[in-house]
């Protein structure tokens, strides 16, 4: 009976450990990101010769509701200068 109870939870784990494989992660749970995120905004700063504070560029990705990014789009000096669109089959 203990022979038998070993190899059903080998074979749970080889499956769980399988299964894991082929579901694929998504942008959200790569960035660790939780819930229902739908856009997200990186913004970056940099530092003048003066030591002044200045804005250098901004990233905004926007989510699908399955948690793929859909979009992102890069500003520099407040110039909008690259879309990427994403699409799904």
């Amino acid at each position: 009976m203990k022979k038998y109870f070993k190899i059903f939870i080998l074979m749970l784990l080889v499956f769980s450990y399988s299964y894991s494989g082929v579901m694929p992660e998504t942008d959200l749970a790569k960035r660790k990101l939780k819930g229902k995120v739908k856009s997200m905004v990186k913004t970056e700063y940099g530092y003048e010769k003066s030591g002044k504070i200045k804005f250098t560029s901004l990233v905004k990705t926007e989510f699908n509701e399955n948690g793929y990014v859909e979009r992102e789009s890069f500003t520099r000096d407040g110039v909008e200068y690259k879309i990427v669109q994403y699409q799904f089959d």
